[in-house]
């Protein structure tokens, strides 16, 4: 209920929490060369200006006082500051570059049957370039409307869907297969693309792991369909009171966490309106 009310799902299973270092993971060779160049440019543009910037401050402090050199010392600290920011992005940029070049090159079976591990620049190396999907994928009948993290793509005939997992999980469970099953068939429906296998890639590291797309897996797929679909019918009727959980599904979750109560103030709050008790 929670997954077909809150909206749209950007297709990561991380939180937004701000800029991420490995968003260096869509990049291949030359854009790892083209980042580089524009980075140490931009370094040495802060090093140029920070000669005449320490210069003037240096000016205020002997012909005035320290407390002048300290106010304008502003555009120095300023400067300083990027210059650090930058020199921090090229090491991020020249280490992933180092582990891109140091990835194993492997052989890739285009029509997988059996899962299979492996570094996900050995996989960027097999041919395969990244892509993010600014359109949402909507299948003919309307039954699927969603896209992946990321896709792979090969040529103009193979298209691969991506979904990341929780930083600190290297596993996955029965539902990522569902998931990637559907992708797989949006991809194939909407793209005009084969899709013989998806990618779940873990958050925090460069690992991941080829799921096949067999037959199997998508019946599982239509199946889940099948079921949530009757779910849902069954709880806009208003007839379903779902059994407490036996299990620690629930661990964890902010979602009918008890707190205290204050008119006004605590109020559930469902897509930016609050919910009537």
């Amino acid at each position: 209920m929670i997954a077909s009310e809150s909206g749209p799902d950007p297709g990561d299973e991380e939180p937004n929490l701000g800029p991420r270092l490995d968003l260096f993971l869509d990049y291949n060779e030359h854009m790892f060369a083209e980042a580089l160049q524009q980075a140490w440019g931009e370094m040495r543009l802060w090093l140029t200006w920070i000669a005449p910037a320490l210069f003037v401050v240096l000016l205020a402090c002997y012909f005035h006082s320290l407390f002048a050199g300290f106010v304008v010392s502003l555009p120095l600290l300023i400067l300083l500051a990027k210059s650090w920011d930058t020199l921090t992005h090229n090491i991020a940029l020249v280490r992933e570059q180092a582990r891109y070049r140091a990835a194993a090159e492997v052989e890739i079976d285009l029509l997988p049957t059996e899962v299979r591990r492996l570094n996900w620049w050995s996989l960027r190396k097999a041919g395969f370039d990244c892509i993010k999907l600014l359109d949402t994928l909507e299948s003919p009948d309307g039954e699927l409307i969603e896209k992946p993290w990321r896709m792979l793509t090969k040529g103009n005939t193979i298209g691969v869907p991506v979904i990341r997992r929780h930083q600190g999980n290297s596993d996955w469970g029965p539902q990522h297969e569902v998931r990637i099953a559907a992708y797989c068939d949006l991809i194939e429906k909407c793209q005009n693309q084969s899709a013989p296998f998806g990618v779940i890639l873990f958050a925090g590291s460069t690992e991941c792991v080829i799921i096949p797309n067999t037959p199997a897996m998508q019946t599982r797929c239509r199946l889940a369909l099948k079921s949530v679909q009757e779910f849902l019918e069954i709880q806009a009727r208003g007839t379903h009171i779902p059994a407490a959980p036996t299990d620690k599904r629930c661990t964890g979750c902010p979602y009918g966490k008890p707190r205290e109560f204050q008119r006004g103030k605590s109020e559930s709050v469902f897509n930016e309106k609050p919910v009537t008790p």
